[in-house]
């Protein structure tokens, strides 16, 4: 409501400060320029509002659904990222494989700094499978089986599919609240 209250007087002062000016070319100094002073703060009221929309509209607050959005790909390139550790280390094919398999199942290209960042942080695979144990519930479905098959195309990728890696699957998907089989399923979904 106050708002709106400014609003009425900016317009006021605006619509003042034109009748004078205009309208009583003869007042005395002094009147003209507190008109005109009107007008220009009238102007100023209309211009910082209009500012602050425009602020408001473009840098809006993230809602949860973005935020959760973030924690889902955060947790599939480090989930895809522990699936390319299991080796040993993380090569920079692997990152470019995280990248490309990404933008293959999402469209949103990923710059290889990007996913650096993300898998500079990444955690032991224990800490990454409690951390999708505790957010399965918030994980979407889908989301979930792209998990479980962006991880296979990580372990395929290299055309060297080795135990530990087969293994780290079978974990992630039992994290995420999957049996066995449906793993399974969700792999073979994959290489199609």
């Amino acid at each position: 409501m106050q708002n709106r209250n400014k609003d009425y007087l900016a317009a006021a002062l605006i619509v003042v400060g034109v009748i004078i000016v205009y309208l009583f070319p003869q007042a005395t100094p002094w009147i003209s320029n507190l008109a005109k002073f009107g007008i220009l703060g009238g102007m100023v009221v209309f211009l910082v509002r209009t500012h602050r929309a425009v602020r408001a509209f473009l840098y809006a607050p993230q809602t949860d659904e973005t935020k959760q959005g973030e924690v889902e790909m955060r947790l599939l390139i480090q989930t895809m990222g522990i699936i390319a550790r299991a080796d040993g280390k993380i090569e920079d094919s692997e990152i470019d494989t995280i990248c490309e398999i990404h933008a293959r199942m999402f469209g949103i290209n990923l710059n290889k700094e990007e996913v650096e960042e993300i898998l500079s942080e990444l955690g032991s695979p224990i800490e990454i499978l409690g951390s999708l144990g505790r957010n399965k519930s918030k994980i979407s479905p889908l989301m979930k089986q792209k998990i479980i098959q962006a991880c296979h195309l990580v372990i395929i990728s290299d055309l060297d599919i080795d135990d530990k890696e087969s293994a780290q699957i079978g974990a992630i998907g039992l994290a995420l609240g999957f049996s066995a089989t449906e793993i399974k399923e969700m792999v073979a979904l994959a290489e199609i």
